[in-house]
C-alpha cells in the first residue's frame, strides 16, 4: 500500500502527527511520501516514517492547491496512492481534488483539534481508538542514528561533557520567556560547570548571547536534532525545536504561557517537565478574539528559580 501525507504546518505541530504515521507504516507498510516540507520530511525520514518528500511548495505542484485544475494533472499525480492522510482545513481544495481524481481512501483532519485533547492523541484518532494504544506508541520519536561525530565550536563534542541546550525563541513572541531570564539561567549553570549551548534561527536575530557560550545558529535540524540527543538536558519556550528536543530524548523543561500545555506540551522517551502558570487571558493562542494588548503575564509568572529546580531535579535522576 502507498500512502500519501500531506503536512504543511511548523515543526511542532509536525512532530505530533508523527505517531500517527508510524503507527500506519507499521500496520500498513509500503511506501510513505509526504507531501510537506523537505526539513521537516528528512527528520521524519530518520524517525524511520516516512520514505520519500515532495516539497508541497514547489511552483510545479500549485494545481493541486488550486480550483478547477487540469483533471489529467492531478490523476497523474494521485494515482500512484492507495490511501491518503491529509491534515487540511475543511473545504481545502487539495481535499477535493484527491476526492474527485483519485481512487485512494482518503483520511483528512485539520490541522488543529476543536476539543481540549493532547494533539498527538488527536491526531492518532485519525486511524485508530488511542485507548488501544500504549503510551509508547502514543510518543514521538526521532532517533538520528550515530551522534559520535557531531561536534560543536572550538571543537568540543557534545557528550563529552555536560552540555544544556537552550532555545530562547518560538513561532511568537507572545511564547518567549524574556531573554533576561534565559541568560540568568545560562549564568548560574555555568557557575555549577555546566556548559551551554544556544540553539537559534532567524527569529532569535538580534539576540546578544555570551561569547564564551556555543551556539548553533542557522544550522540543519538533523545537526539540530544530532546536537540535542547528546545534551544533558534541553530549556525552551513551546516550540518546534522543543518537540523536536524531547523527541530526540533528550529531558525537556518545557516553558508555557499563551498556549495549552495539556494540547500541545511535548512528548518523548525521556522526562518531560513543563511550567505553565496560566493567567485569567490564557490560553489565548489560536483564539481570534485574543486581545491585541497582551503583556506576557502568563510567560513573566514563571521564575528563574523554578526553571534552575527542573533542571536540577533531571539531572539527580
Amino acid at each position: 500500500m502507498n500512502t500519501l501525507v500531506y503536512h504543511f504546518g511548523g515543526l511542532g505541530d509536525f512532530i505530533t502527527t508523527l505517531p500517527l504515521i508510524a503507527f500506519w507504516k507499521q500496520l500498513h507498510g509500503g511506501s510513505v511520501t509526504l507531501l510537506g516540507k523537505p526539513v521537516w520530511g528528512e527528520i521524519a525520514q530518520r524517525a524511520g516514517c516516512i520514505d520519500t518528500v515532495t516539497d508541497a511548495d514547489s511552483a510545479g505542484l500549485a494545481y493541486l492547491f488550486r480550483w478547477n485544475s487540469g483533471r489529467s494533472e492531478l490523476q497523474r499525480f494521485f494515482s500512484p496512492f492507495d490511501t491518503m492522510l491529509l491534515f487540511a482545513a475543511h473545504g481545502s481544495p487539495l481535499i477535493d481534488n484527491a476526492r474527485l481524481c483519485s481512487r485512494a481512501s482518503i483520511h483528512f483532519q485539520p490541522p488543529f483539534p476543536d476539543t481540549r485533547v493532547p494533539a498527538v492523541d488527536y491526531h492518532l484518532s485519525l486511524v485508530t481508538p488511542v485507548s488501544s494504544l500504549t503510551m509508547r506508541q502514543r510518543t514521538p520519536v526521532v532517533s538520528i542514528g550515530d551522534t559520535t561525530s557531531i561536534t560543536l565550536l572550538n571543537g568540543r563534542r557534545v557528550g563529552s561533557e555536560s552540555f544544556v541546550a537552550i532555545h530562547p525563541g518560538s513561532g511568537s513572541r507572545a511564547k518567549n520567556w524574556p531573554f533576561d531570564d534565559f541568560l540568568a539561567i545560562a549564568q548560574r549553570l555555568r557557575k555549577r560547570d555546566h556548559s551551554i549551548v544556544w540553539i537559534t534561527g532567524p527569529a532569535e536575530a538580534g539576540m546578544d548571547l555570551p561569547s564564551d557560550d556555543l551556539c548553533l545558529n542557522n544550522r540543519p535540524l538533523p545537526e539540530i536534532a544530532a546536537t540535542l540527543s547528546r545534551c544533558t538536558v534541553f530549556i525552551g519556550n513551546d516550540s518546534g525545536i522543543t518537540h523536536l528536543a524531547a523527541a530526540c530524548g533528550c529531558p525537556t523543561v518545557a516553558l508555557f504561557g499563551p498556549s495549552d500545555s495539556f494540547i500541545w506540551g511535548p512528548r518523548g522517551n525521556c522526562e518531560v517537565k513543563i511550567i505553565h502558570h496560566p493567567t485569567d487571558c490564557s490560553p489565548c493562542h489560536l483564539k481570534p478574539d485574543k486581545s491585541s494588548s497582551c503583556a506576557g503575564q502568563c510567560m513573566k509568572r514563571i521564575r528563574p528559580e523554578e526553571v534552575l529546580a527542573a533542571v536540577e531535579n533531571i539531572m539527580q535522576r
